[in-house]
């Protein structure tokens, strides 16, 4: 083996010799052998031409070497919820596959919990807020008023892929209820063309939401209809919309909601899913107050009657908006899904301070998984991703529950 080795080594140095000699002559207007050849010296490249009959070297011309810098490229290391609530909230969601998040953070501006708030990604029907949201400062600056008449696009299930051709009238305040309550694409379609998806791109902006925006085509009705699908020649599609947003812009759309003055603000919670759906019509359609209305059974202390958990039960307040869109991925049958669920919420959460004092405070919180892959494309049980969208639920906000019940008793 060292002899063999020796014998390499001894090789390589001999053939460094030879290509030192066969260069060492090589200058301007010196005499080559072969026209066209080309030779790289001292970084110079020269080639072999032919002048008065004669082969001799070009001028040599400098040429770009290659850097010689062996520092690896820096790597991108996957994000790392560090706060407990984060590690919770991933835990229950990492299961799903794909890509997650969740943010938790008080209206008055303290972050609790941050996990991928950045990161963009396709919101599916929690997006509609935003439409909402600009209606309204519409309607409180005199512009819009709830009992308009606007055309409606009405269809036998409000779930359905949108047929945007008006079908006679209805009020602003139905379609914005219908679409924020039940999550209608038919409403939002509607509310969509009245209101005009560029005036809603730019109105995103002006404030400050620099990664919200709704996809547009040169197609009527000029963009995509929430719950239709855009064409693909490829069974591994980043979107479904092309519309997008980041966790820190859709919580800073219910933040800015919760600061409308009254009775815009009091209309806004009223025609939107959460505890007020379920006061006037027996349930959420989230499905986000029964789980906190669990929750706070879970929490309260002992010590706490029934008389005084319903009386912090009557003091919370809570809204929220979810999305969720399935494109099939399978290249025969629809046996494989991809998945993109979202949910975004508005609590306003009741803290005893001393005998007889509540003070209420308000939480913006949301989460997110996109691009996750199953087996079916029903949102149930036997979905490893619905499943566990559906385990985070109101979990965001358990512990901020928890501490509030625990002095309640003094109230």
């Amino acid at each position: 083996m060292r002899k063999a080795r020796i014998s390499v080594v001894l090789i390589l140095f001999i053939n460094s010799i030879c290509l030192a000699a066969s260069h060492a002559a090589v200058k301007q207007n010196a005499v080559c052998t072969k026209v066209s050849q080309v030779v790289v010296v001292g970084g110079y490249k020269f080639t072999c031409i032919k002048i008065n009959g004669k082969l001799v070297w070009s001028g040599g011309k400098k040429v770009k070497t290659m850097s010689t810098n062996t520092t690896p490229p820096p790597t991108t290391t996957p994000a790392i919820p560090q706060d407990p609530i984060s590690i919770q909230i991933e835990t229950l969601m990492k299961p799903a596959g794909g890509v997650s998040g969740v943010l938790l953070k008080s209206v008055k501006g303290a972050t609790i919990a941050d996990f991928n708030s950045d990161t963009k990604f396709e919101p599916a029907s929690s997006i509609k807020v935003l439409i909402a949201y600009y209606a309204f400062t519409k309607i409180s600056s005199g512009q819009l008023h709830l009992d308009d008449k606007i055309q409606a696009i009405l269809a036998d299930s409000p779930s359905i892929c949108p047929n945007p051709t008006p079908n006679g009238h209805e009020s602003v305040e139905v379609a914005i209820r219908e679409m924020m309550q039940r999550s209608d694409n038919n409403r939002a379609t509607e509310l969509m063309e009245y209101l005009g998806v560029p005036t809603l791109n730019s109105f995103a902006k002006s404030i400050g939401l620099m990664n919200t925006s709704f996809n547009t085509t040169p197609e009527f009705p000029g963009f995509i209809p929430l719950g239709c699908a855009l064409p693909y020649s490829t069974t591994n599609p980043e979107t479904v919309h092309g519309n997008v947003s980041t966790l820190n812009d859709l919580t800073k759309i219910w933040e800015l909601a919760s600061n409308l003055s009254e009775p815009y603000r009091n209309d806004f919670m009223r025609l939107t899913a959460g505890q007020e759906m379920a006061a006037s019509q027996g349930y959420d359609f989230t499905g986000i107050w029964s789980d906190i209305v669990q929750i706070v059974k879970e929490e309260a202390p002992t010590s706490l009657s029934q008389a005084e958990v319903n009386s912090f039960i009557a003091e919370l307040k809570s809204n929220s908006k979810g999305g969720s869109d399935v494109l099939c991925i399978s290249t025969s049958g629809c046996t494989k899904g991809r998945w993109w669920l979202s949910m975004f919420s508005l609590t306003t959460i009741p803290t005893c301070l001393s005998t007889k004092i509540i003070q209420s405070d308000s939480y913006v919180w949301g989460y997110f998984i996109v691009k996750a892959d199953t087996s079916s494309i029903i949102f149930d049980q036997n979905n490893s991703v619905s499943t566990a969208f559906l385990k985070v639920g109101a979990e965001p906000i358990r512990n901020l529950i928890h501490n509030s019940l625990s002095t309640w008793g003094n109230c």
